[in-house]
């Protein structure tokens, strides 16, 4: 099979403006296709004799093969808790902007670092020239006291903790609903993130790439924003802890969903089944979920400070499981049981409940 285009095809690229067709609009059968569903509905379009044909002309190009995310979990000391939960006084709400945004800064430094060296020190999970992605969720186009998105100031501090530890290059990437530049703008993470060291990646169709999940939802690939990780050696996820109203959570796990792309909103009609397939799909490094603001209701936009409480918490562990069960039980106040994706991955084997023997609970 050529990799070389024919004349035909490149009249098909020119005529069509260049577009890849992977960006194209999916229709049920395209989408049928990329969760596994491709064989019911070839036989019944042979079935009922109709003719499937390729309008781009591109059955000479071999498709590149699909990606494949390696594991970044580093094995937790056996000494140590795998689960740290850190808890602090709160930043004096009279201060002056400034004064507060510093305050704000250094309570989620301090409660990282506390975190990590509890559980072995940040040098366990992050070594000389590492490349370490950090995931944050800038879904939305809000500012950060919505609680609908990743605090800035927790972003910040595992960059700069990373860095500190001999990374060689923090890359903090997301692949947000709104549009992307203005998401990273009013969330403040893209400031915060920049300051802090790091380098910003944003969405670009080239960025993406067919990953393999074989899972329950996505049985065989997805177009997934894989860029960031081609070069990662560690990957950290920083998530908001809040209200969702079609999952009932958001935490960590739920925060992966950020690497779909596009048609992605599909998912929702079987939104357990995908994010249980995000514990396959892959393994990071360390999860954090930043519960110093919580969004207890109207996520996952919220929009109203009347929907937030303050909880001045920070959870920190290595299975994001254990971590977002937590989170769900004591800080949303809501039942692990009616989170059914968190069912799902333990039932899978996939993850483990938080257990109290693993689990450590400081004050900074």
């Amino acid at each position: 099979m050529s990799e070389k285009l024919t004349r035909t095809q490149i009249k098909n690229l020119e005529r069509l403006g260049g577009v890849n067709p992977a960006d194209e609009s999916f229709s049920r059968r395209q989408f049928l296709t990329q969760v596994g569903g491709f064989g019911a509905a070839a036989g019944a379009a042979v079935g009922g004799g109709l003719l499937v044909r390729d309008q781009w002309g591109m059955e000479g190009v071999k498709p590149p093969p699909a990606q494949i995310l390696k594991p970044f979990n580093v094995e937790p000391i056996t000494s140590k808790p795998s689960l740290v939960v850190v808890r602090s006084s709160p930043v004096a709400a009279d201060a002056d902007a400034e004064t507060r945004d510093a305050a704000l800064h250094d309570q989620a430094f301090r409660m990282v670092k506390a975190a990590l060296d509890a559980m072995g020190g940040v040098s366990h999970f992050i070594k000389k020239g590492d490349v370490v992605v950090v995931k944050p969720n800038v879904a939305f186009d809000k500012n950060p006291d919505l609680a609908a998105t990743s605090q800035p100031e927790t972003v910040a501090a595992v960059v700069r903790l990373c860095l500190g530890a001999g990374a060689r290059k923090v890359i903090v990437a997301d692949n947000p609903i709104n549009n992307p530049e203005s998401c990273f703008f009013k969330t403040k993470v893209g400031d915060a993130a920049l300051r802090a060291g790091a380098e910003l990646m944003m969405p670009k169709d080239s960025y993406f790439e067919q990953l393999y999940v074989g899972g329950e939802t996505i049985t065989n690939t997805w177009r997934m924003f894989y860029r960031p990780f081609r070069e990662a050696t560690k990957v950290i996820g920083v998530s908001p802890v809040k209200d969702h109203n079609l999952c009932k959570a958001t935490v960590t796990m739920k925060n992966w969903y950020g690497l779909l792309g596009n048609p992605r909103n599909q998912f929702h009609q079987n939104i357990h089944g995908i994010i249980s397939d995000f514990a396959l799909m892959i393994k990071p490094t360390l999860v954090i979920a930043d519960g110093r603001k919580l969004l207890m209701r109207n996520g996952p936009t919220g929009g109203s400070l009347n929907d937030v409480k303050k909880s001045d918490t920070i959870v920190v562990g290595t299975d994001h499981t254990a971590v977002d069960s937590w989170c769900v039980t004591r800080l949303l106040e809501k039942s692990r049981h009616e989170i059914v994706y968190l069912d799902k991955v333990i039932q899978r084997g996939l993850g483990k409940d938080w257990r109290p023997q693993w689990t450590e609970e400081i004050t900074v």
